[in-house]
């Protein structure tokens, strides 16, 4: 009889546990949220005058919208690519100011 009490308080309490844990995910959680958010909890925070459960609430709203967003890898040719761009374009615009420059009258 003992055994079954202790089994049953066991259950209890585990399935207690589940459902406090499982609520707080869905809920981000004020840990879970200054930890993803950082600094950003913080402003959250001021924006809202010092209300914890305003913040919160907004960003566990952000992480509902975007929350399934995932960061992807830029291409491995991207800072070449730039680089590329902008000599490119730092030698036409510059050959285009040298070209006005010489082509310019000067007053004497």
């Amino acid at each position: 009889m003992l055994t079954i009490v202790i089994i049953a308080v066991i259950v209890i309490a585990a399935v207690a546990v589940l459902i406090v844990g499982r609520g707080r995910i869905r809920d981000g959680g004020g840990r879970g949220l200054k930890h993803r958010f950082g600094p950003e909890y913080d402003r959250a925070v001021a924006d809202h005058d010092g209300d914890t459960k305003a913040a919160e609430r907004e960003l566990s709203e952000r992480v509902k919208q975007h929350g399934s967003l995932t960061e992807q890898r830029l291409p491995t040719d991207g800072p070449r690519h730039r680089e590329a761009s902008s000599a490119c374009l730092s030698t036409t615009t510059l050959g285009t100011v040298t070209a006005r420059g010489r082509d310019a009258e000067v007053p004497r």
